[in-house]
């Protein structure tokens, strides 16, 4: 099975509050199984600068809806959801990359 990303496109109410309880909820969810990175994004628009992506990789579809649930259920995760002002999009997504070069 191949990998899956998680995207999350958000807006922010406040980076500096969000900085640290994204800290503690990255260290949490990269705790479970089947989570396998959480990177985060910041736009470089001058405009939008509370404008993020935060992208989940897991090592399965299975593992992804699982870990996926537990996000608003763990506290350090949900902290991190009452940070945000506006959810732009969120969807899984598998890399075309990888299968173009299998």
């Amino acid at each position: 099975m191949s990998r899956i990303h998680e995207h999350f496109v958000v807006r922010l109410k406040d980076e500096a509050a969000a900085a640290p309880i994204r800290a503690r909820a990255r260290a949490a969810f990269l705790a479970l199984p089947g989570v396998e990175d959480w990177r985060t994004h910041r736009s470089t628009d001058p405009d939008r600068p509370t404008l993020f992506v935060e992208t989940f990789t897991f090592a399965d579809a299975p593992r992804a809806r699982a870990a996926g649930a537990r996000f608003s259920e763990m506290a350090e995760t949900r902290a991190l959801l009452g940070q945000i002002e506006e959810m732009i999009v969120g969807q899984h997504f598998t890399d075309v990359t990888e299968e173009e070069t299998e």
